[in-house]
């Protein structure tokens, strides 16, 4: 029997409802950043005007995995989500090295978005007469997040929303602009949708791509100790989040298409896919547009900084409170009921490593961001396909006859989101978008990472048992009742 934790490692404010829940997964995936920049690239690198269908395809194959995590979210209710539901169905030493796995892969793709910040943030302002180099950007948003962090989610919230509001409307524009002139033409739906026509090109980049942009959508469970009910709002967030990536992604691609024509389009990139969507901005709408979508892939950006930040402060959380790593991390701070600790130990973290590559005057783009984003990426996505793997095992365990929530639908996104791992670690330079060997060797570190969890969870089942039994168990409330109560 485990002691339970003291009563400050418990969310005591449930402040998050369903719509505060999809609008803050919606700004982690900074939509602004991704129509710029990694549609124009799944186009140009992976199947052309097909891209179009592989993020169609990408949305059933997360719908698929959504199914199953959100079965798993009504039984385990953890601000550590991933490493629990590892832990709850493939056991606990594979839990931890789920959790080892999460921390690094959160963590990474905060200090790549620190340097993405950094980059865009001296070319807009420099563009302007406000030249400073990237390094001040970069800290600037680093004191901003560390702020915000500390304060209670909904407060991140609002910020996020307002950044979300005015991303959708600059594409909401480009695509009426594009409409406007272009008529049925903009809406080409044979010329993309056709199975010949995603079939055409590199399929696997393609899919790469587009499951690259739907990463963060899992962050609803993280929040599940701060949302209303838990239980259902993860579950409408989640379902709703991938629903809206999904369609509103693919119009947005299908009518950047449409712009050029599928037959056109990758001649109209002429070989420099990242300024394709403000020249067509330009064109379509006027180059107060371009202009404006330029500033907002920097506030696309910063959303997604925050919250990557809350995600990454919730994994050492929820590892500090159940003894994993040192017990303060696991404290709520009683006043703004958030992970303060967890959030300063993690912006400590990044301002050390983002600090380092500063120091040498690193570049930004090609060295901070390529050697982070990559891990990041491929980490999420491993964890993707593990947890879907143990929703199968617990339910399983369980005895549910439930067949596609349990089995079917989770077994066909561990199946497919295996393949994707494959072809991310395959084409690994292009997900990093650089030829250095030192950079495209970082995706070994996983397998050590593995090991070391492993070890670690061993270890504490042979020499610290009391910690052992409290892996994945989460904070007693009411509703951890409930779900209890629900599970039998």
């Amino acid at each position: 029997m485990t002691t339970a934790p003291r009563a400050d490692t418990s969310f005591t404010k449930k402040t998050l409802g369903t719509p505060a829940l999809v609008l803050f997964v919606l700004a982690c995936i900074a939509p602004m950043g991704a129509v710029v920049s990694i549609v124009p690239l799944g186009m140009y690198l992976g199947s052309g005007p097909g891209f179009v269908g592989a993020i169609v395809l990408a949305g059933l194959i997360l719908m698929c995995f959504a199914v199953g995590f959100v079965t798993m979210c009504k039984h385990v209710v953890n601000a550590g989500a991933f490493y629990a539901y590892i832990a709850k169905g493939l056991g606990k030493p594979v839990g931890v090295a789920g959790a080892f796995i999460a921390v690094l892969a959160y963590n990474a793709a905060f200090w790549s978005l620190a340097g993405a910040v950094g980059f865009f943030g001296s070319t807009i302002f420099a563009g302007i007469g406000f030249s400073m180099p990237w390094q001040f950007w970069s800290a600037t948003a680093i004191a901003i997040v560390a702020f915000l962090g500390r304060r209670a989610v909904d407060v991140s919230a609002k910020v996020l929303g307002v950044a979300l509001i005015l991303e959708v409307a600059a594409i909401v524009i480009l695509d009426v602009g594009i409409v406007g002139h272009r008529g049925v033409e903009a809406f080409p739906i044979a010329g993309t949708l056709s199975p010949s026509v995603i079939g055409s090109g590199s399929v696997g980049i393609g899919l790469l791509w587009a499951c690259n942009m739907f990463i963060g959508f899992e962050a609803t469970a993280l929040f599940s100790e701060e949302a209303k009910d838990a239980r259902k709002t993860v579950a409408r967030a989640t379902y709703i989040s991938v629903s809206v990536i999904a369609v509103f992604y693919a119009v947005a691609a299908m009518v950047l298409v449409g712009a050029v024509g599928p037959t056109n389009l990758l001649s109209a990139m002429n070989n420099d896919p990242g300024t394709f969507v403000f020249r067509i901005a330009e064109q379509y709408v006027g180059t107060w547009l371009s202009s404006a979508m330029k500033v907002l892939v920097l506030t696309s950006l910063f959303a997604a900084f925050l919250g990557i930040h809350n995600a990454a402060s919730r994994y050492f959380f929820s590892l500090g409170r159940e003894g994993l790593l040192p017990r303060r991390l696991g404290i709520v701070h009683p006043k703004w009921n958030s992970p303060a600790v967890a959030s300063t130990v993690q912006i400590v973290i990044a301002t050390v490593v983002v600090g380092a590559f500063a120091v040498v005057n690193a570049d930004p783009l090609l060295t901070l961001n390529t050697s982070t984003a990559g891990i990041g990426t491929l980490g999420i996505l491993l964890l993707q396909v593990t947890v879907a793997a143990s929703v199968i095992a617990f339910f399983r365990k369980r005895g549910d006859n439930r067949m596609w929530a349990t089995a079917i639908a989770p077994g066909i996104a561990a199946a497919t989101l295996s393949v994707v791992v494959i072809l991310a670690v395959a084409n690994y330079s292009i997900l990093t978008g650089t030829g250095s060997p030192v950079i495209n060797s970082i995706p070994w570190v996983i397998p050590v990472v593995v090991v070391t969890g492993l070890g670690y969870g061993l270890w504490l089942r042979a020499r610290r048992p009391e910690v052992y039994a409290g892996i994945a168990e989460g904070a007693p409330s009411e509703l951890g009742a409930e779900v209890e109560q629900a599970a039998h």
